[in-house]
């Protein structure tokens, strides 16, 4: 069993943005261990409820085993897809559940496919049963690999999979597909995940446009889009590409966060507003809607890695000690949070002051750099109102307040750093109408008025 540890000096310098590549790495190993804990705990309790998806769970856990030992960088790619911790989470969940509750989130035999997308990932022969739950559909999903549209005669019944020096087969008692030598383009019966490479050497960036795995959507958004068109897949590249670049150049310690952690990318559709949301049980993976421009993309990535790093960070150590009843104002929302919400959501947008900060010194238009000096304005002075109210806080841990100071000494630093008169006084009026619009819901829900919120 792996034992994980990290200081109050990691705790501070991950909450400050001075963290170096080995403080990254403990939250990386934390999260194998919790992927793997949780793979094998999965195994065990579907073999306890006597689930029908028991034993190819189980025979997916001896071949990850056996990829292990010939190639674990394989095993490794697989345990860390965010696909793979979402869908085990729903169906540990669900198989913890009342008999007597719906069970079509309980999918463990889906760990057959998991080990059979690492054996072909390290090229490792393989012969794997596949029950017909796998085949129930048009496609059987690969993870972190693609979906192969399976024909008429495979579908809802039992198959194999083969991986081998002839290819990979799925076949059954009716008939069988093979699978394209290349894994990473389209094909007849084959839709691929859309790489994004971008990069060389320490800045290379490799990440999935995940637009086909029934586990890449978080925090229960409704049915997944349809996949999306070629067209539009490459527009989505060519966005993430530009966000990166910007990343790279200058904002180095965003770009070796979103290095180290961020591995899948969802695109979300059907709304016109712009969109981004990260859930612990993923991690790894951000979910948004198409930015707008470059500048749109770099941020998006650097706010959601925030959210990233510190879901890893509070797996292994508690930054809230206990229950925590009171709601407070938070100045990025309309609706009122508990304590937790309000750490994740300054952690996250003192990066986006940060990232302003940066931007208003490097970008050559006149009018992007005032805009960029409003926006470092606006959340260096949103983060400093919440720091006061967390500071003083009385539901965090020894652990949360060394987190808490951290921020609040990043804050310290930028208090004095000068932004030009009118980007201030701009930044202040946007401030008070978000207070004034959230005084008013208020108001609204005092007096029994319906009020939802909004996402993040």
């Amino acid at each position: 069993m792996s034992v994980h540890e990290i200081s109050a000096r990691q705790v501070r310098a991950i909450a400050n943005g001075t963290c170096t590549a080995a403080d990254l790495g403990v939250l990386v190993a934390g999260q194998r261990s919790k992927a793997l804990a949780m793979l094998a705990l999965l195994v065990r309790t579907a073999e306890e409820a006597r689930h029908p998806g028991a034993r190819a769970a189980a025979e997916g856990w001896r071949l990850l085993a056996r990829v292990q030992r010939r190639a674990p960088g394989a095993v490794e790619d697989l345990v860390r897809y965010p696909a793979v911790s979402a869908w085990a989470t729903a169906a540990l969940l669900a198989l913890g559940r009342p008999r007597t509750a719906p069970s079509s989130a309980a999918t463990p035999e889906r760990l057959a496919l998991v080990a059979a997308a690492a054996a072909m990932r390290g090229d490792v022969p393989c012969v794997i049963d596949l029950p017909p739950a796998l085949c129930a559909g048009p496609f059987v999903h690969l993870v972190s690999l693609g979906s192969a549209l399976l024909p008429a005669g495979l579908r809802g019944e039992a198959a194999v999979l083969r991986h081998g020096g002839a290819g990979t087969v799925i076949a059954g008692r009716h008939a069988d597909i093979l699978l394209p030598p290349r894994l990473d383009v389209d094909a007849p019966c084959w839709h691929a995940l859309t790489p994004v490479t971008v990069g060389a050497g320490r800045t290379r960036l490799r990440l999935l446009i995940d637009d086909a795995d029934p586990h890449r959507l978080l925090g229960g958004q409704g049915p997944p889009p349809e996949r999306l068109p070629a067209a539009q897949r490459e527009a989505w590249a060519r966005r993430l590409r530009g966000g990166w670049r910007l990343l790279a150049r200058y904002h180095q310690q965003t770009a070796a966060d979103v290095l180290t952690f961020v591995r899948m990318v969802t695109p979300l559709g059907g709304e016109r507003v712009s969109q981004s949301v990260t859930g612990r049980q993923a991690f790894g993976s951000i979910s948004l809607s198409l930015p707008e421009d470059d500048v749109a993309a770099a941020l998006t990535l650097a706010h959601e890695v925030q959210h990233v790093k510190l879901c890893a960070l509070m797996d292994l150590v508690p930054l809230i000690g206990g229950p925590a009843p009171d709601l407070h104002y938070a100045p990025w929302r309309t609706d009122p949070r508990p304590l937790s919400c309000l750490v994740q959501g300054m952690f996250a947008h003192l990066e986006v002051a940060r990232f302003w900060r940066r931007h208003r010194e490097v970008t050559p238009d006149p009018a992007e750099a005032h805009h960029a000096s409003v926006e470092f304005a606006r959340w260096r002075e949103a983060c400093a109102e919440v720091g006061d109210v967390l500071s003083t806080a009385a539901g965090l841990t020894k652990c949360g307040d060394t987190f808490v100071d951290g921020m609040i000494q990043v804050l310290r630093a930028w208090r004095h750093e000068y932004v030009p008169p009118g980007a201030q006084a701009q930044a202040e009026r946007a401030a008070s109408e978000h207070r004034r619009q959230w005084d008013r819901r208020r108001l609204g829900r005092d007096n029994g008025g319906n009020d939802t919120g909004q996402r993040r």
